[in-house]
């Protein structure tokens, strides 16, 4: 199943700021990735996906992929 950014660190149970902190990011920068002004290089993805607990390959990182994957709204 695909999932955004945003949708699977909320399905984490994990803020912003909490996520944002163990990512080693700023706020404002996971900000960027979830509203896809920005995508994450390769390693932080495979950091997001194990932090949320999710695969690799069900992350959306470009929001023309969003329609494609049955997701509303974004």
């Amino acid at each position: 199943m695909k999932v955004t950014l945003e949708a699977a660190r909320v399905n984490s149970g994990m803020t912003q700021e909490k996520a944002a902190s163990l990512l080693g990011i700023s706020r404002r920068s996971l900000q960027k990735y979830e509203s896809y002004e920005m995508s994450p290089r390769v390693d932080l993805a495979i950091k997001m996906s194990k932090i949320y607990n999710c695969e690799l390959g069900d992350f959306i990182f470009l929001k023309q992929n969003i329609a494609l994957s049955g997701e509303k709204g974004a």
